[in-house]
């Protein structure tokens, strides 16, 4: 397949994990400064949250807030964690991803963009690649 400009169509897929998720951004800026841009970007956990700004054109929005937050504040916005299976209340970061994002849709997005998750109840992979953004990136 052919991208819009001739050249080959490139996909990056982005994994999970803090740590990981955060190199991402340094992987897409020194793609970028090769003139690499990827036409379709498909991520699982971080690697949706990177992949989804990326896919928005607000790379540098997520950047930032990645050097200015320290870790307590990154806990504080995560919410509190809920013990019970281990996962966070997320709606603190879901605000906040929602308001630099907006309610925007996955199919409007500038560069075509996929999240996958699990179904937790029968361990199904799940491919999100239409509906909104946030909603994607935070499943």
């Amino acid at each position: 397949m052919n991208s819009k400009n001739g050249s080959p169509t490139i996909g990056l897929t982005l994994g999970s994990g803090a740590a990981r998720g955060w190199a991402h951004i340094g992987i897409l800026r020194a793609l970028a400064d090769r003139n690499i841009h990827p036409d379709i970007v498909c991520g699982c956990s971080m690697g949706a949250l990177v992949g989804g700004f990326y896919a928005a054109l607000k790379l540098d929005e997520l950047e930032e807030a990645s050097y200015s937050l320290s870790k307590m504040g990154m806990l504080r916005m995560m919410g509190r964690l809920i013990f019970r299976g281990g996962f966070f209340d997320n709606k603190g970061i879901m605000q906040w991803i929602r308001d630099v994002l907006g309610d925007v849709k996955i199919e409007e997005l500038p560069v075509k963009f996929g999240a996958v998750s699990v179904d937790l109840s029968t361990g199904m992979e799940i491919w999100m690649t239409s509906g909104d953004l946030v909603e994607a990136i935070m499943a």
